[in-house]
């Protein structure tokens, strides 16, 4: 869905970091889970829309207030220990470490092994969302406009 499927009044973007907000005129929003039944408020699904501009792939949490809370995207979802995390809260978790620029890149100057890593996201991150393996790399593969290439990533370091 274009960037037209919800919206954030200018007046809540600071008291609501983080939320895609409620969907705009013309536009449902559902959430689904993966055998394609719809999930109740404050649980995760993937979101659909139904509009005339869509795409698929993304998962979010409604909450109580109606507001869409984007989670990541279907295909990062990491499966650990019979559980579905997403990859970008681990992400976050790892990116507020003093020592990392981007996941697993260190800032410049900055030395940190993986068992640092690791240890830091034992502390703020339920046991089985902790990476059990870190790589330290140089620098994240990205495309021309800058995103990262998990894909690239995951071929790279699968074995």
């Amino acid at each position: 869905m274009s960037a037209a499927a919800t919206i954030l009044t200018p007046e809540d973007h600071l008291a609501k970091a983080g939320l895609a907000d409620k969907p705009v005129i013309n536009v449902e929003t559902r959430l689904m889970d993966d055998e394609g039944n719809f999930v109740g408020v404050g649980e995760g699904g993937e979101i659909v829309h139904r509009s005339g501009q869509v795409m698929s792939g993304y998962l979010g949490v409604i909450g109580g207030n109606g507001y869409l809370y984007v989670v990541d995207r279907k295909k990062d979802m990491i499966k650990t220990c019979g559980e579905n995390v997403a990859s970008r809260e681990v992400e976050e978790v790892i990116y507020t470490h003093p020592a990392v620029e981007a996941v697993v890149v260190p800032k410049n100057g900055a030395r940190v092994g993986d068992k640092d890593i690791i240890d830091f996201c034992k502390e703020r991150l339920a046991g089985f969302k902790f990476p059990p393996k870190v790589f330290i790399a140089e620098e994240l593969v990205k495309n021309p406009s800058g995103k990262i290439l998990k894909r690239e990533l995951r071929q790279k370091y699968a074995a």
